[in-house]
């Protein structure tokens, strides 16, 4: 009888001890661009946590409309099914905040300016059940980093004017350049007619005058790495990337964010809510702790000369 006991005893503990510190929550991941490298770290926290997540994935595909309707027919009649709502980006996060009313706590992540964009009250406070993570880095620090490289008299910059992150970035951009002295030839790039590849083209063709291009941080811009990293590397122009794609598809250099580690930042967020702190009393995170970006291919092709300052804190990609 004692052997069989303690045969239990062996089986039933760990089981029980599991069960336990299980913490098992339902969270509903709004997307503007599909997975990316912060919900990759929101999940690996969540599970380093001790977490079980089950997730519902709403994926908007870079479409307002799109995105509407799947708030609308599969988020909104559940909102109370769920423990968290997840969004990324600003727009995903303007859409889930009016429909949400509140209801359900809200954790949003890389959205650039929260508090200007009407999301948020303060970086202190956010809201009623409304905290996140914003991914912005000072314009300023990527252009004097580009000054060490090189004399700037004119930047080509490339925006999206349907996204209002960018429009904001352009109107911090001009005041810049005029502390900076240094111009700016604009090049407005919505996703209709195939406007970016012919803006491409165009500087391509023409990089006459033209010291350095800057694509910032723009979900469809980043959505078309790829075709602009292979467009740009093959004019002998500074080309500068507020993302790790940009430069991971061919653009010179970039002061980035990390994804992964932002995502775990709003995973550390909803485990603090977890643990009985108030979503409004948790300030916004914004210690975004950037990091260069070289892309080494295309540096030793143009044959490029980084002052060693840079080169040697940054991480370089081929």
């Amino acid at each position: 009888m004692k052997k069989v006991l303690c045969i239990l005893l062996i089986f039933l503990s760990p089981i029980g001890a599991i069960s336990a510190n299980t913490k098992e929550i339902r969270v509903a991941m709004v997307l503007w661009r599909g997975m990316t490298d912060a919900e990759l770290g929101f999940q690996q926290a969540l599970s380093d946590l001790g977490y079980i997540a089950h997730y519902t994935f709403l994926n908007g595909e870079q479409s307002r409309a799109g995105l509407a309707t799947q708030l609308r027919t599969e988020l909104v009649p559940y909102l109370n099914d769920y423990d968290y709502i997840y969004s990324f980006g600003t727009t995903a996060t303007q859409m889930v905040k009016v429909i949400n009313h509140a209801t359900t706590p809200h954790i949003f992540n890389i959205v650039t300016d929260p508090v200007g964009a009407g999301i948020a009250n303060s970086i202190e406070s956010a809201g009623d059940k409304l905290s996140g993570v914003t991914h912005r880095i000072s314009l300023d620090s990527q252009f004097e980093n580009a000054q060490k490289i090189k004399k700037l008299g004119k930047v080509a910059f490339f925006f999206n004017p349907r996204e209002k992150n960018s429009e904001s970035i352009r109107t911090e951009l001009l005041v810049i350049a005029k502390q900076r002295n240094f111009e700016i030839q604009e090049f407005r790039s919505p996703p209709v007619k195939h406007m970016l590849e012919k803006n491409l083209k165009q500087l391509r063709e023409h990089p006459e005058s033209i010291d350095a291009v800057y694509f910032p941080l723009d979900s469809y811009l980043v959505s078309e790495a790829s075709l602009i990293g292979q467009s740009i590397k093959m004019i002998d122009i500074l080309s500068i990337g507020a993302l790790k794609e940009y430069v991971s598809g061919g653009v010179l250099l970039g002061l980035v964010p990390d994804y992964f580690n932002l995502g775990r930042e709003a995973a550390t967020i909803l485990d603090s809510h977890m643990k009985g702190e108030a979503l409004s009393n948790i300030p916004i995170y914004t210690k975004t702790n950037p990091k260069v970006l070289i892309n080494e291919t295309t540096r030793k092709l143009l044959d490029v000369n980084i002052p060693a300052d840079i080169f040697s804190s940054a991480t370089l990609l081929n």
